[in-house]
């Protein structure tokens, strides 16, 4: 056992000290993962049978130590909100029960006929460590998310101290120490490998928040680790014109491989629900959509594939990217794509302040070792590490929205061709750093996943916000079964019934999510209060329309696409309708006297802009939102029919559509596709 400890020591610190692109560093994982399960085995009657050989009093050697471990681990069991040392404790509960098993293994062996020997302090710490750093590498092993680092993290360590004593247990070890260099050259010896430790091991962004029961907050950053790595490629998507010419000229050119192939994300096993949430997403279908295609096509038509780039620059930012704009929009639409993809957030990092038109620098991933897909996804899930370390980058961008800003807050400038300066679709807005505010995610990618029950919570990645019917209008290879979770998850994240269960394991650590709990369970996006009299058969109406969940204008999607206006029925006591205002026409148009919110785009011709011609807007009239809390009103005076006498009931409602008519018909054809209409608030009231 002893030399089975020593190969496990010397794998680990290869791995420990090394990384993922060392020579059989995978081997040696391999190794040392295989030896330490079959040592948790080993180990109980291997030492049951050294400790009742040399007749060591069981209860200090082995009961003692037992339940001291147990008593630690229901001592730090791990914090609801960030449970990443709850697997320290379990491990601890787990070596202590293992620590008995020992016990009573050599309990039931014969005893020997020697006198009992004195207990060894080393050889009991030398169990303890052991075992604990067996249990909770083993832990660790099997777990995913943020909780991972943890366990990972104390088995290093608790590795480190079960290398250091097994010296002290062995006696020619305790005659080299007692000498007078003997301190010295172990003491270098250990310092070495801490320092190396700290300039070579990848973990920033790993143990940088580990929090523990006593709030001590460790943050641990190695030095060679920065965003400028040499040999890393960084490739930036450009805002406007001059950016895009620069970027031909200069800028790098990434890999598809390695940060294209987003539906292969679940295939190492990690992220199989996350992927099948964003293939049923709107950044999913970002480019393979009917109604992009057939912008993007008209603006190729007129200008050049070249100019295709602002609009994919947040549609399509792979082939940004990748340099491949020119080709993949030379006939118009592009061929299908991923649309906005894993690398497209995961590797941003830097976006500028204040954001716009998708301007991000992306960095790289590295190419993770393994000749084939399959070898490639198995040393993946054997050690990650250098894989969040890629792809979790946007956590380095704190301040709230900014990421998301870049492509949902668009700047019309005469740089990308608009003859005016100002902004459309900004559903971010200034400052940039709110105190106590949600940030994008909170609302709309919500920490509620759960794939199993002893982990964290992941940012959910159906992304849902409007996007209610965009199985109508997606291209591409879909996927049904995505398209249909997602459009589900949609429409009880706008009724406000969404399921918040996943957000109780952070509630104690953060207001955010409780402020998120509220939002997403608390009602409709709007909520609509009325009021009226009845004068003769005069009917005076007011309403008042309260934004009650967004945390930006609504509406804030294109104004020259989406229609949200308001209607209104009065009914009498006997049930017939007198009065329907806002009704869509036989040509299923939104009638021209209807109360709305939106605003309109103005283009060169002093018209409102037709087949969403961003690049044409040359002024936006007109513009009616309601900000982030606040309120609109809106007055009727409706005449009634004559002899109509109350009580009236009245019933006032918000509706939604995706797309208007005439925008629809020129993208299908005429083929008779509509949107359908939603509500997203009403009151009703009676008036006596």
């Amino acid at each position: 056992m002893f030399y089975a400890l020593c190969a496990i020591v010397a794998c680990g610190t290869y791995c420990f000290i090394g990384t993922i692109f060392w020579p059989l560093y995978f081997p040696a994982l391999k190794v040392h993962l295989w030896l330490g399960l079959a040592l948790i085995v080993a180990t109980i009657p291997a030492l049951a049978w050294h400790i009742r050989k040399t007749n060591t009093n069981l209860m200090r050697s082995l009961i003692v130590p037992g339940t001291v471990l147990i008593g630690a681990g229901l001592a730090i069991p791990g914090r609801p909100e960030y449970p990443a040392f709850g697997p320290i404790g379990w491990g601890a509960i787990s070596s202590g029960v293992h620590v008995l098993l020992i016990a009573g293994c050599a309990r039931l062996m014969p005893a020997p006929k020697r006198p009992p020997v004195r207990t060894s302090i080393s050889g009991v710490a030398l169990t303890v460590v052991l075992l604990w750093a067996l249990h909770v590498g083993i832990l660790g092993w099997q777990m995913r998310g943020d909780e991972k680092w943890g366990p990972m993290l104390a088995h290093s360590v608790l590795g480190i101290f079960c290398a250091v004593l097994v010296f002290p247990h062995l006696l020619w070890f305790r005659r080299f120490v007692r000498r007078l260099w003997g301190v010295p050259v172990v003491a270098v010896l250990l310092g070495a490998l801490a320092w190396w430790w700290y300039v070579s091991y990848p973990h920033d962004l790993l143990v940088t928040d580990i929090r523990s029961p006593m709030d001590w907050k460790l943050e641990i950053l190695p030095a060679s680790t920065s965003l400028t790595e040499t040999g890393r490629i960084f490739g930036t998507t450009p805002a406007n014109r001059n950016d895009r010419d620069l970027l031909d000229e200069f800028g790098p050119k990434l890999d598809p491989e390695l940060i294209g192939n987003s539906f292969g994300c679940g295939d190492a096993g990690c992220h199989e629900l996350l992927t099948k949430q964003w293939s049923g997403s709107a950044h999913r279908h970002s480019a393979d959509n009917a109604l992009y295609r057939k912008v993007v096509e008209e603006l190729v038509r007129e200008q050049g594939p070249d100019e295709a780039a602002f609009c994919a620059n947040c549609h399509d930012p792979l082939r940004v990217l990748t340099g491949t704009v020119r080709e993949a929009y030379a006939e118009g639409a592009p061929p299908p794509g991923e649309g906005v993809g894993c690398v497209s957030c995961h590797g941003t990092v830097h976006v500028p302040v204040p954001p716009r038109n998708g301007l991000q620098t992306i960095r790289q991933p590295r190419r993770y070792p393994g000749k084939t897909r399959d070898a490639h996804n198995a040393n993946l899930m054997l050690d990650p590490r250098a894989h969040r370390q890629d792809l979790v980058a946007n956590f380095r961008m704190a301040i709230p929205g900014v990421g998301c800003a870049t492509c949902h807050r668009v700047e019309l400038h005469p740089d990308m061709g608009a003859a005016v300066i100002d902004h459309a679709q900004a559903t971010a807005q200034p400052p940039w750093t709110p105190e106590g505010t949600l940030s994008c995610t909170d609302c709309h990618m919500p920490t509620l996943t759960i794939q199993r029950s002893f982990e964290q919570a992941m940012y959910d990645h159906q992304l849902s916000g409007m996007n209610l019917d965009l199985a109508l209008y997606a291209t591409g290879d879909r996927d049904e079964e995505a398209l249909d979770l997602v459009r589900n998850n949609t429409v009880e994240f706008l009724q406000g019934t969404i399921d918040t269960t996943g957000l109780t394991q952070e509630v104690r650590q953060y207001e955010i999510p409780l402020e998120t709990t509220a939002v997403l369970k608390d009602g409709g996006v709007v909520l609509v209060t009325a009021s009226g009299t009845l004068n003769g058969t005069t009917l005076t109406l007011n309403t008042e329309t309260h934004n009650h969940r967004a945390g930006h204008p609504f509406p804030s999607s294109a104004f020259d696409l989406t229609e949200v206006w308001q209607e209104v029925s009065v009914t009498n006591a006997e049930g017939i309708e007198l009065v329907h205002r806002g009704a869509l026409g036989d040509d299923l148009r939104v009638p021209e006297d209807a109360v709305r919110l939106g605003g309109v785009e103005l283009g060169r011709d002093g018209k409102p802009i037709e087949h969403h011609r961003i690049w044409d807007v040359a002024a936006i009239v007109d513009k009616r939102q309601i900000e982030r809390g606040g309120s609109v009103t809106d007055d009727y005076t409706i005449e009634l029919p004559e002899g109509t006498t109350g009580p009236l009931t009245v019933r006032v409602w918000w509706n939604f559509r995706r797309s208007n008519q005439d925008f629809t018909d020129w993208v299908f054809d005429g083929d008779g596709t509509t949107f359908p209409v939603h509500e997203m608030g009403a009151a009703e009231i009676v008036v006596p």
